[in-house]
């Protein structure tokens, strides 16, 4: 399943455009897009991290710094619906 993951700032305002991302290896592979867990892990290199809803909240020593949206792709949204 692809979903998209977008960093956010303290304000919710995205830093950056969302990465599309697939949830397992072969479906990076056939899709030719990256693994979700890898770029969540590059994204939040060196931070804490709590989850939090659809996502988790960063944090650096102790201080909230922004946050990490994960999130269906609009595409996929449909197909769960029966659209």
């Amino acid at each position: 399943m692809a979903k998209a993951i977008l960093l956010l700032n303290l304000e919710g305002a995205a830093q950056g455009q969302a990465i599309l991302c697939a949830e397992n290896t072969a479906e990076a592979q056939e899709a030719g897009i990256p693994l979700l867990a890898s770029v969540l892990a590059q994204i939040t290199a060196g931070m804490d991290v709590h989850p939090s809803g659809d996502g988790y909240e960063l944090f650096e020593r102790g201080t909230r710094v922004g946050a990490v949206e994960i999130f269906l792709t609009p595409m996929q949204e449909g197909l769960e619906r029966g659209a």
